[in-house]
């Protein structure tokens, strides 16, 4: 796995908040190694840029919304930030957009995205009001939305290898909130609810590589999922991450990074995974201060990949 290069006591930048005026031109070589978005919460939404593992400033982008997303494309590098009333798109380390991937009339505060490894349809979340998921068809155009009747709040999504996705959200019980797990698979129309252990009310859903990975106040459960049932299979356990905003963790390989130093985090950890236990490394601090780090995600240079629709923008 790769360590993080701790660069000074802070990584700087951060510490001007979201009240800056220009945000810095992309650091020169940033287009070739992977590159740490972290969201973080003042009001609003400032996704600060560096590179990894050795941490670097690269730039910032902002949300109009409070506790944005980030999801990326591992195929293009393209990266997508949530905002109120659909995506901003932008090539990886750059920091001026070059699209919008609005959301209908009434569908608002898009939260967790992710994208299709095949089609590169890209699929988000709209919290509630009018709530759904919404696909935008190899990225572009007006969003194909789906609806469950059983959730109240969606809150994350995520495709699998094989192009089903997955969605996390809330319902509402007789007298109390209840977590709400369901599958849109490839193909279809319709959502098959998934019935799981109670596990508390998980912040965060991702596909690992091998199973849907749902995170819990630091926790994560590994979950099988066959038919409409759920099962857990392995648990991994962060030490000293305690969440203030929820389950903002990101896998990539055999490696988690997460929130790290309690309420109020302003830095990073770096865990083995799925071992878990205590990070390997921790960042200098990544968010400013009294700000809450809303969401983690490491975009990495894109793959040279032909399987895909030939039709795909690059």
């Amino acid at each position: 796995m790769a360590a993080v290069a701790l660069v000074g006591c802070d990584a700087s930048a951060p510490s001007l908040g979201p009240s800056t005026t220009a945000a810095p031109r992309p650091l020169a070589g940033a287009k070739n190694t992977p590159l740490l978005y972290v969201a973080a919460d003042y009001g609003s939404t400032v996704v600060n840029i560096y590179t990894y593992p050795k941490v670097k400033f690269v730039g910032r982008v902002k949300s109009d919304e409070s506790f944005a997303r980030v999801c990326s494309d591992p195929k293009t590098g393209h990266v997508f930030v949530s905002q109120n009333n659909g995506l901003d798109e932008y090539q990886r380390g750059e920091t001026t957009k070059i699209a919008t991937l609005a959301a209908p009339e009434g569908y608002t505060q898009l939260l967790g995205c992710s994208i299709d490894p095949f089609s590169g349809d890209v699929a988000a979340v709209a919290y509630e009001s009018k709530g759904g998921l919404l696909i935008y068809p190899h990225g572009t155009g007006t969003p194909v939305v789906y609806s469950d009747s059983s959730i109240h709040a969606y809150y994350y999504c995520s495709y699998d290898e094989s192009g089903n996705v997955f969605v996390l959200g809330y319902g509402v019980g007789s007298k109390y909130i209840t977590s709400v797990f369901t599958e849109l698979p490839k193909g279809g129309n319709a959502f098959r609810d998934i019935a799981m252990p109670f596990i508390g009310y998980p912040q965060k859903l991702q596909w690992d590589g091998k199973y849907i990975a749902l995170n819990e106040g630091g926790t994560i459960y590994q979950m099988h999922v066959s038919g409409s049932t759920g099962t857990i299979v392995g648990t991994t356990r962060l030490i000293g991450d305690t969440e203030a905003a929820g389950g903002t963790v990101w896998i990539t390989g055999d490696t988690v990074l997460g929130p790290y130093g309690g309420e109020g985090a302003r830095r990073v950890g770096t865990w083995n995974y799925p071992a878990g236990g205590d990070p390997s490394n921790v960042t200098p601090n990544v968010a400013r201060k009294h700000s809450i780090i809303s969401d983690i995600n490491l975009s990495e240079p894109p793959q040279s990949d032909t399987s895909r629709n030939p039709g795909l923008k690059p």
